[in-house]
C-alpha cells in the first residue's frame, strides 16, 4: 500500500466513514510493510522534490515510512 498516491486519501475517507457512522471499539489495519520502498511516479516525484536520492534505497524506505506515520497521525486525531 502506497501512501503517496490519491488512494491513501480514499482509504482515509473509508476509515473516517466507519469511525463516524458505526459504534466500534476500533479498527485493525493489516499489511503495513515498514521495510518497503515505493518507486511509483508520485513517490519518485515527491522524493526528488525533497532532494532525496532515489537510488538510496534506505532513504526511499524512510520517506515511505514517514508518509505512513503522517497518515496514522491524521486518522487517530
Amino acid at each position: 500500500m502506497c501512501f503517496g498516491i490519491p488512494w491513501a486519501e480514499y482509504f482515509e475517507s473509508m476509515i473516517n466513514e466507519v469511525m463516524d457512522n458505526y459504534e466500534i471499539d476500533g479498527l485493525f489495519l493489516d499489511c503495513w510493510a515498514w521495510d518497503r520502498a515505493c518507486y511509483g511516479n508520485e513517490c519518485i516525484a515527491a522524493i526528488c522534490d525533497q532532494g532525496i536520492d532515489v537510488f538510496d534505497h534506505a532513504a526511499v524506505v524512510s520517506h515511505q515510512n514517514e508518509m505512513k506515520i503522517q497518515f496514522i497521525r491524521r486518522i487517530i486525531q
